[in-house]
């Protein structure tokens, strides 16, 4: 979710149709609020076979950013079928609207493409574009996490200048894992002087079944020259229901514990959310994570007013214990500096499954938050996400499951008025 830094309105990448909702293929779709009102679909899968060639199927995690004119950058994970083959590629396609309402969508490019593409992907695309006025002001910045069939993973940044067509460089910019530890789930932001961050979850193995997880973060005072890797956060063990982790998770050794599920398989990474406040250039990121004592999961917080180089101790942001909270997202309001973050509850299911959405706003730049507040009206089951079900047919395949209830849920402050908007 996005909105124009100057003006009203709310851009959002509403959907990401994936094969255990429908078989054939999946899509992104966008809609727009102009005015702060509710949110209407208004354009198709901007990645579509009718609409781009080469063919794009299969396409998932939208990401989207504006810029200083309301204009609206999307980008997302799909697979490219060229013509004249039979074998799928990995792609990260672009594209932008084309009125800064928000209302039409052209596509870009191929953004991205692994290398060697035919045993490796890009996934979870995240952009960010640079709103400044300085060297690189429009510039789109695109994270991403590499994995290879060697089981490796890495972070990567690519960046697209604002006089080029296409994204003409890029980098790797965290070390590369091999499972059973990994990196995933970047963000990136861009900061009032044109400082460019990106954070990542990194998990390291320690032998024996056990890992450990932390939140690291590098630093560009602007394009892709970035400094030295900082850790954000402390050592933390990501949460997870045994049993539903077993059963989400394919494979055995490392890969046994590859998609980390709460109970009732609902896969959870403590992937972070990251968000720089315009005002004065503070860090803020929200993350999940086992607490200290006792089980379940609960959202941390941490900010750094020094552009990175160190951090507040991790400060919880949910006020009860009961049921499992996670898929956090941390905002600032660019109106009035305040932060947001909300996340997904259980608290009031004593089953510890029923799904509500929580909130708590900082009045003081993140030193503190406010009471929770519940945001939906009543709370929602789980889709039937295990195992993988065809809801054309009403059946159960066969396979793995993914247990795939998304990996961000989003928020997003007014430039011109206070509060924030939510898609859950």
């Amino acid at each position: 979710m996005a909105t124009a830094p100057a003006s009203s309105t709310i851009q959002a990448a509403l959907w990401d149709t994936q094969q255990f909702f429908e078989a054939s293929a999946s899509g992104v779709g966008a809609a727009a609020a102009p005015s702060q009102g509710s949110l209407v679909e208004n354009t198709p899968p901007y990645i579509d076979s009718n609409r781009v060639n080469p063919i794009i199927t299969a396409a998932g995690d939208p990401t989207i950013s504006a810029n200083r004119d309301g204009l609206f950058y999307m980008a997302a994970f799909g697979w490219e079928l060229p013509q004249g083959q039979l074998v799928l590629l990995p792609r990260i396609s672009h594209t932008v609207s084309t009125n800064p309402s928000g209302t039409a969508y052209e596509w870009l490019q191929r953004a991205l493409s692994p290398s060697p593409a035919g045993s490796s992907i890009l996934e979870r695309p995240q952009i960010a574009v640079d709103r400044t006025t300085g060297n690189n002001s429009e510039s789109k910045y695109l994270c991403t996490t590499y994995r290879n069939a060697n089981l490796q993973t890495a972070i990567w940044v690519a960046q697209r200048p604002a006089s080029s067509p296409d994204y003409t460089s890029s980098i790797q910019v965290s070390d590369v894992r091999t499972y059973p530890s990994r990196v995933d789930g970047c963000q990136v932001a861009v900061a009032p002087d044109g400082g460019v961050y990106v954070a990542w979850w990194e998990e390291l193995d320690q032998g024996g079944g056990s890992k450990i997880s932390v939140i690291k973060l590098r630093r560009s005072p602007g394009g892709l020259s970035f400094g030295p890797t900082v850790i954000a956060s402390n050592w933390f063990v990501k949460p997870k229901d045994a049993s539903a982790t077993s059963d989400c998770s394919e494979g055995s050794g490392g890969l046994a514990d590859s998609a980390p599920a709460l109970k009732g398989h609902i896969r959870s990474y403590p992937f972070p959310s990251l968000a720089v406040s315009k005002a004065t250039g503070t860090v803020y990121i929200a993350y999940n994570r086992l607490p200290l004592s006792g089980s379940g999961s609960q959202i941390a917080f941490v900010r750094s007013t020094n552009q990175g180089a160190t951090w507040s101790n991790p400060l919880v942001v949910n006020d009860s214990a009961v049921g499992d909270k996670y898929m956090p997202a941390v905002a600032v309001s660019d109106y009035n500096n305040y932060v947001k973050v909300i996340w997904y509850d259980r608290r009031n299911d004593p089953n510890n499954l029923n799904i509500d959405v929580y909130s708590a706003v900082s009045s003081n730049s993140g030193s503190s938050f406010g009471q929770n507040v519940r945001l939906t009206n009543a709370p929602f089951g789980i889709p039937r996400l295990f195992p993988h079900y065809d809801c054309r047919t009403g059946d159960f395949w066969p396979q793995p499951a993914s247990c795939d209830l998304g990996d961000h849920i989003s928020t997003a402050g007014f430039a011109t008025t206070s509060g924030f908007l939510q898609s859950c």
